[in-house]
């Protein structure tokens, strides 16, 4: 789940222009017009009160800003809450379920930058080359801009007045995505122009916000300890007994990689999917209304593959076994997309919440799961440790090498049931798809929608040490979605952690992973067909035919509709896993299947990437 960048981008980091031709008198001017080096260098500390508008959603804000580089801001829209800063101690965040969380070093880039920018929104030189893009047209004007890239290739682009230096616009390429900054309603306070309003427009328009400044006091004193992170504002769990750790919990593993428990949310007796890349726990919509859990607003939510909508609603608990969670904040979203392509309902997805707030033992050989608490947890198996580190909204990544290639990070998610997807641009600059003798295609689904994949063999990849071969991966082709990044090389999955035990220790910056009996000799699974479907009315609807495939081969085509496997009518009910047949049957082995219309196809399996 992504969340919206509240802190407003002022500070009192005075930042000169560098003495470059062509643009250093404009930039002058733009300080000169803002209120001059001798106003904004008494500056000292900033605090203001705002009202956000964001998702549907709105509340306030509260932004403290100190010379020194600290900056802290607490956003309460009602149902949902959070915080973010950076301080002496570090940068934090606390999430929507009040879980206080490191924040992520592109995070904490990004809030550095933001601070450095200043009241002038001019980048310290040292932090950014300066590049004078000329004149461009913004809302009927003419406009100067001068562009500040940063050494990862992100840009600040100032829209100034040739006359006098004013501002109203400012281009952010952040990542792989462009956001525009409106500023308006400008007004002197001691000297200094501030903008009372301030708009960020998105690609996505329903990340879309507005800021409307409502008090400004600038030079109050504001201690180090104002930086810190906030303490969790509830204790989340609970054990019966006030035990330490939980007995054995039997889990399913839903073709052979989603963690299905069996428990309740408030009081209601569920199916649960763990999944610890969820940014917050998740209610499907026909679930939540069913037994009566109110929301509100609308937010959005990131996929894998683009962006849906989610409502929030608060006061939710959740017990497994020996262990309550709650009360937690969680996002009501229509899941009914993603459960037709994982052919089970999924009506509550347990997020990260539970692995920043216990110790969480994944025995996937033995279909079971543990949680221990943080205090006193120790490991001593005979497992590899793992670093993992923090990244965007609370995740984790580790180091992962490709095929020999230099270690890169990856993230890690139990909810994803595949492999290893490697991000676009990283696979670019990398040629990973290059003299490939087989790359086919697939789709992928999850929150957001669907999306195509090219898909193919890798000869190796080396997690911890632990080294598999002919690994099936993939390279997304979504354009927008969390993959959509150059920050990170992959996300590795299920496909991948399901041959191992696992030990999710996010308090000691780690994960274990203790091999199961076969974990490097069993053969991975894979589509045989080319036939990617899904279930729809009592048929497996054909949603793509990979290219050189055996579908392709014998004339299969998009639409197509299955009712029978070798005169085995296909079920209604999710838990019919007459759909994996391409992945559970052996390479030369013929199928039979019959279409809606009464035709019979002998389909021969083989491997095509």
């Amino acid at each position: 789940m992504s969340k919206a960048p509240f802190l407003l981008p002022l500070a009192l980091l005075l930042a000169a222009a560098a003495p470059e031709s062509g643009i250093d008198g404009l930039l002058n001017k733009h300080i000169a017009w803002v209120g001059g080096p001798e106003a904004i260098e008494k500056m000292q500390t900033l605090s203001l009160t705002a009202r956000l508008e964001v998702s549907g959603l709105s509340g306030t804000v509260t932004s403290i800003v100190h010379r020194d580089g600290w900056a802290r801001s607490d956003v309460d829209l009602g149902v949902l809450k959070a915080a973010q800063g950076v301080g002496p101690d570090g940068a934090w965040s606390v999430n929507a379920s009040g879980q206080a969380e490191p924040l992520g070093a592109e995070e904490e880039k990004l809030l550095r930058r933001e601070i450095a920018r200043g009241f002038t929104g001019i980048p310290p030189a040292a932090d950014a080359a300066r590049e004078d893009l000329g004149v461009e047209e913004k809302d009927g004007r003419s406009w100067r801009v001068v562009r500040f890239r940063y050494p990862d290739g992100d840009a600040w682009d100032l829209f100034l007045d040739p006359a006098d230096g004013n501002r109203t616009w400012a281009r952010e390429t952040r990542d792989l995505q462009t956001i525009w900054h409106k500023y308006e309603d400008w007004r002197l306070v001691e000297g200094i122009r501030m903008p009372y309003r301030v708009l960020d427009l998105n690609e996505n328009p329903s990340s879309d916000q507005t800021l409307t400044v409502q008090s400004v006091e600038l030079n109050a004193e504001l201690p180090p300890a104002a930086f810190a992170p906030a303490s969790e504002r509830r204790g989340l769990f609970r054990f019966d007994g006030g035990i330490a750790e939980t007995d054995w919990i039997p889990i399913e593993l839903h073709r052979g990689a989603y963690i299905y428990l069996r428990g309740t949310l408030n009081g209601m007796e569920t199916d649960i999917l763990l999944d610890s890349g969820a940014g917050m726990t998740v209610i499907d919509s026909t679930f939540a209304h069913s037994i009566g859990v109110a929301s509100a607003g609308k937010v959005t939510a990131v996929g894998a593959s683009g962006e849906s909508h989610a409502a929030i609603a608060e006061g939710i608990t959740i017990h497994i076994g020996a262990l309550e969670l709650g009360p937690l904040t969680a996002a009501v979203i229509d899941l009914s997309g993603v459960e037709r392509m994982v052919s089970r309902p999924m009506p509550v997805i347990l997020g990260k919440e539970l692995f920043h707030a216990l110790i969480v033992d994944v025995d996937y050989p033995a279909s079971r799961l543990r949680v221990h608490r943080t205090e006193g947890f120790s490991y001593s198996g005979p497992g590899r440790r793992l670093p993992i580190y923090p990244t965007q909204d609370g995740h984790k990544e580790f180091d992962l090498s490709i095929e020999g290639l230099p270690p890169a990070r990856v993230s890690l998610d139990t909810g994803s049931g595949g492999t290893l997807d490697i991000f676009k641009a990283y696979a670019e600059e990398n040629r990973i798809l290059e003299k490939r003798p087989r790359v086919s295609e697939a789709i992928a689904g999850g929150v957001g929608g669907r999306s195509t994949r090219k898909v193919f063999t890798l000869a190796s990849i080396d997690i911890a040490g632990f080294v598999l071969t002919e690994v099936p991966a993939g390279v997304s082709q979504a354009q927008s979605g969390a993959f959509h990044t150059k920050r990170a090389a992959g996300h590795l999955g299920a496909g991948i952690l399901k041959r191992f035990r696992v030990i999710f220790d996010y308090a000691h910056e780690c994960l274990w992973l203790e091999p199961g009996e076969d974990w490097d000799t069993k053969p991975f699974e894979r589509n045989l067909t080319g036939l990617l479907t899904r279930r729809d009315a009592g048929a497996l609807e054909v949603l793509l035919v990979a290219p050189g495939s055996p579908a392709e081969k014998d004339g299969w085509e998009t639409g197509d509709r299955i009712v029978a496997i070798d005169g085995t009518p296909v079920g209604d009910t999710f838990r019919d896993e007459i759909d994996r047949f391409g992945m559970l049957r052996a390479e030369g082995s013929s199928v039979t299947l019959r279409l809606a219309d009464g035709t019979e196809r002998p389909l021969t399996l083989a491997r095509y990437y």
